[in-house]
């Protein structure tokens, strides 16, 4: 290529990228026909005269989530930065966010399992769920205590519906049913069979996840902190469902978790679509033997979360 050849590739380009000016502009302005600016413009991308560079701000979100991608080998995840917001603020934006992510999941007519806990009550109020009609939600776990709180399943259920114009079943029983004979008595009940039945249908489950630790919601429940400790120092890392799991993701039978009444992991994973949401770094031990047990298709949580499971 000789100079004057350089030197009119140059010219075009800074015409068409800096100057924004369009091909006919430029053709117009050279004396030339617009099929040659084409040409030229495209031989100037081959010597390498023009290099795109993309400032893009979430390019640190979409580094992690490939990384989780990877390493825990799910099909999906979805990592939001919300470092820029108030904690409660975050909870609304990663819900929101999350709202294309589950739409992939599901399908008119879906029926589709709600858990409990503080992210997921998040996504019941600011979750969309696009193009999709005639859905149902059904609550995966029963009440966790007396007091009403906006987190329990059955409430995010009824938010979901009434935001979607849908369905929703309600599991009106204590999570925590001691007596074996009682709690097979309540199962079997007509208010209450008709949910627990649903779990071995679900299409889709839109999963939290919780820790074993007397802080968290487990908490809550009536159970008291000394058995939450035990069943952590026996190996309970996570509280997915109404089933305990160890690190590597197994469930821990033979504990309290026998007590609950609500959907179990070996149902969790019979489903179809398992679509997970955590944050905080307090969680990371709790999520890190969730995805190891891979339950869940795919993932949703925030920047500073996913780079703590990465370590």
């Amino acid at each position: 290529m000789d100079s004057n050849e350089l030197r009119l590739l140059v010219k075009i380009c800074k015409m068409y990228y800096l100057e924004d000016l369009s091909q006919n502009e430029i053709a117009k302005q050279l004396f030339i026909s617009r099929p040659q600016v084409s040409k030229l413009i495209s031989k100037a991308k081959q010597k390498n005269i023009i290099s795109f560079q993309i400032n893009d701000p979430f390019s640190e979100e979409d580094k992690a989530a490939e990384q989780l991608k990877k390493r825990y080998h799910i099909e999906d995840v979805l990592v939001v930065d919300t470092r820029d917001v108030n904690s409660e603020c975050a909870s609304e934006k990663l819900a929101k966010n999350m709202s294309f992510l589950i739409t992939r999941y599901v399908s008119n007519g879906s029926v589709i399992g709600i858990s409990a806990g503080y992210t997921v009550a998040a996504c019941s109020k600011y979750c969309n769920i696009y193009n999709c009609k005639n859905l149902q939600f059904i609550p995966l776990v029963a009440g966790q205590s007396f007091e009403g709180e906006n987190w329990y399943a059955n409430q995010s259920c009824q938010r979901f519906a009434s935001r979607l114009k849908s369905k929703y079943m309600l599991l009106n029983t204590p999570l925590i049913i001691r007596n074996t004979q009682a709690r097979e008595e309540l199962e079997n009940n007509i208010a209450v069979r008709p949910v627990l039945d649903c779990y071995d249908h679900l299409d889709t489950i839109l999963l939290g996840i919780g820790q074993a630790t007397p802080e968290s919601t487990l908490g809550k429940c009536s159970i008291s902190k000394d058995e939450i400790n035990w069943a952590y120092e026996h190996g309970v890392k996570a509280v997915i469902g109404a089933s305990f799991i160890d690190a590597g993701g197994n469930e821990i039978s033979g504990t309290q978790s026998d007590f609950f009444i609500g959907i179990k992991v070996a149902q969790i994973r019979k489903c179809k679509s398992v679509v997970a949401v955590a944050t905080g770094i307090h969680k990371v031990e709790a999520i890190k033997a969730t995805l190891k047990g891979e339950y869940v298709n795919a993932f949703c949580t925030d920047l500073v979360t996913a780079q703590e499971l990465l370590k």
